[in-house]
């Protein structure tokens, strides 16, 4: 392991500062302090476990579960987090016999079969896990992982589309209301505002606590309990007693139509779909902190301000960082601030390579992942040595230095102004790493960048990702998010990661990697270390080698960084959701790329980075310049063999208008046995 690299836990102090914590303490003196607090407490102990499991500590939860199955009188909660831990020891016919004894016992319950559907997949069964997650559903249609498996399964089968309708399908259910919830996000994603917005009352009229809602069937033994995060936690860490204010439907749902129409720019109408619904005695706080951003930014201060203190009244560890973050963007002298200055925010996925944006989704190119393989999301980093006069919008401290780096002058929030070498390596190293675990695990791994709209991506100070979560930015956000900081250190900078367990809300792994030689010349350390940390941690195992791809040499690394980030904004360009300026300089970019591919002619990736830059103009509706041109054509001419780039050929052909040459390779290339590189084949035809 690299010097100053460890292993690390985080919780929240009573000041709402994160502490870490090295994981072999937490697991010597303050795991076993928990359980004995909570011991009596099954609420709680039952907390506590959640987070033991999530962060591999087994064999120190099990003597917890057998405690919690002694005095807890929901046996469905002791049942399913006893069958959780049965399944990460690899014992699936004891967590099928754990299961189906609570079953006989008490009938079917949505949470039982959600846990046994992944019994099935774990056992390779996927027929019999998609039926058990459909009847889960069809019993409690609000379960957010069961949801999000059965709408991947169907997306890995048919698409967005099929995705789309497995959830309208689910929405028919009586009392549903997250599949309404997830397809308002769909909408207002895409662009929808006005069906979003339909969608998003169906679902806050459909959640616990509104009139005519109903709960889940099938289950006499459910018990409302907060998630972790939610008003009476103490932190993603469960130490301290729940104590449970809300049904986590009501909350849930109201913080994420808060959060999603905070982000997007509509404030007046979050205050009028969610204000009338808030309840302080029940409500989630990251509603409330919504709400209050939105009395904020339409000039109801006195609102604003009224809600932000009776936050501040619930004491609450996790809320600190939040509410000053929101008193700092709006303090009590300001002058009123022009609605331009809170431009919406997105967040754009880049699913693998970037290289493959603008390919018409190349899945051949992508090592095969069934739908139920552990997705991991790199968010883009943030800048906590970036010094600006502007901040508009708020972020959370990633680490102690960061909170120095802010106390030093550097600033929170967004900044438009990210062209600069540190912008660009802030989007670069997510997309680096991102490919490469790709190819190098077994997890399906994605970026997401966040801009605003025909203008271009954005650096925070830093981004806090329990909110990014809880308000519902990423309708369907993976199992793992990994965001990161650039942060001063005592050799000049340093790179430091969290590793988030989404459905916890709680960091499961820190790194801190210092780079005296610069931020871009790390990439290649910053990746073998997470690689090593995944992997010990059981979060993912090592990929068979692709063939084709291989990681820029140590000379190379900054090269590479750089190229793609400059292929990050081209693309972004092609889908105009950046502006003109992003391409102000459109053949040097080509012509960058060309050169890069010149320099390591051996590499596959580079030709495929020079390829999709070249389509992306083409795509903008620029000329394709004809040296260009001759280029790429020359490119797929030296291919001796059915490798990457020839398969890419009859793509490039039809988009530089050589009618002839597409057909002869379509003809010609028809013929490969690869099923998805065929159904790629037979769209670009159609």
């Amino acid at each position: 392991m690299a010097e100053g690299l460890e292993e690390m836990i985080s919780y929240y102090d009573e000041n709402g500062r994160r502490v870490l914590v090295p994981r072999s303490d937490w697991a010597e003196k303050v795991l076993p302090e928990n359980f004995q607090k909570t011991w009596d407490d099954p609420d709680a102990l039952y907390q506590v476990i959640v987070g033991a499991l999530g962060d591999g500590f087994l064999d120190c939860a099990l003597p917890a579960i057998a405690r919690l199955i002694e005095i807890d009188p929901n046996p469905e909660r002791s049942s399913t987090i006893l069958a959780a831990a049965q399944i990460k020891g690899g014992l699936l016919d004891a967590a099928e016999r754990t299961l189906q004894a609570f079953i006989a016992k008490h009938g079917e319950t949505g949470a039982a079969l959600a846990t046994l559907a992944k019994v099935r997949s774990a056992q390779g069964d996927a027929a019999s896990a998609e039926d058990l997650l459909r009847r889960a559903l069809s019993l409690d249609p609000n379960q957010d992982g069961a949801l999000s498996a059965y709408a991947a399964i169907h997306k890995d089968r048919g698409g967005a589309e099929a995705s789309r309708a497995a959830l309208e399908d689910v929405a028919k259910e009586s009392g549903a209301w997250r599949p309404w919830l997830r397809l308002g996000q769909l909408c207002l994603g895409e662009g929808d505002a006005s069906k979003a917005f339909e969608l998003f009352r169906r679902a806050l009229g459909a959640a616990p606590g509104a009139a005519g809602s109903q709960g889940p069937r099938g289950s006499a033994v459910l018990q409302s309990r907060a998630a972790p995060g939610a008003a009476g936690s103490q932190g993603p860490r469960g130490s301290a007693v729940l104590h449970s204010r809300a049904a986590p439907g009501e909350s849930d749902a109201l913080a994420a139509v808060a959060g999603a129409l905070e982000r997007a720019g509509f404030h007046s109408e979050m205050l009028e779909l969610a204000w009338p619904l808030y309840d302080p005695q029940k409500s989630s706080p990251y509603a409330a902190l919504s709400l209050a951003r939105g009395f904020f930014e339409t000039g109801r201060e006195k609102e604003g301000r009224e809600l932000v203190n009776r936050l501040k009244g619930l004491s609450l560890a996790h809320l600190a960082e939040p509410l000053s973050r929101l008193e700092r963007d709006f303090p009590e002298d300001r002058l009123p601030r022009p609605a331009q200055m809170s431009p919406p925010i997105s967040l754009v996925r880049i699913p693998g390579p970037v290289w493959t944006r603008g390919l018409c989704e190349p899945l051949w190119l992508l090592p095969l992942r069934p739908a139920s393989s552990p997705e991991i999301g790199f968010l883009c980093f943030a800048d906590g040595m970036r010094k600006g006069d502007r901040a508009i919008t708020r972020g959370s401290a990633a680490s102690e230095v960061l909170g120095a780096a802010e106390r030093a002058g550097a600033k929170p929030g967004y900044y438009e102004e990210a062209e600069d070498d540190r912008g660009r390596l802030s989007r670069a190293l997510p997309l680096y790493l991102a490919e490469a675990l790709t190819y190098k695990t077994s997890l399906r791994a994605l970026c997401m960048v966040p801009l605003v709209p025909e203008k271009g991506p954005v650096v925070s100070g830093a981004w806090d990702v329990p909110a990014l979560i809880e308000v519902g930015l990423w309708p369907d956000p993976p199992g793992l998010i990994v965001s990161g900081v650039f942060a001063p250190s005592p050799s000049g900078a340093c790179v430091e990661l969290d590793v988030w367990d989404t459905a916890k809300r709680a960091v499961v792994d820190h790194l801190s990697l210092a780079a005296p030689e610069g931020l871009g010349a790390c990439a290649l350390r910053l990746e073998a270390e997470l690689r090593e940390r995944l992997f010990r941690r059981g979060l993912a195992a090592p990929a068979e080698d692709p063939g084709f791809y291989l990681s820029p040499s140590p000379q190379a690394q900054q090269a590479y960084l750089m190229v793609l980030a400059q292929l990050l904004m081209h693309a972004l360009a092609a889908d105009k959701m950046a502006g003109s300026g992003a391409l102000w300089n459109e053949v040097g970019m080509i012509e960058s790329y060309y050169y890069y591919c010149e320099q390591n002619p051996q590499a596959v990736v580079p030709k495929l980075i020079a390829i999709c830059g070249a389509l992306c103009s083409a795509k903008a509706g620029l000329p394709v310049a004809e040296q260009h041109k001759q280029y790429l054509l020359k490119l797929i001419a030296a291919e001796k063999e059915a490798g990457p780039v020839s398969l890419l050929s009859p793509l490039v052909f039809l988009r530089l208008g050589e009618e002839r040459a597409f057909e002869i390779a379509r003809e010609r290339l028809s013929r490969q046995p690869d099923p998805a590189y065929h159904a790629w084949l037979c769209a670009l035809s159609r």
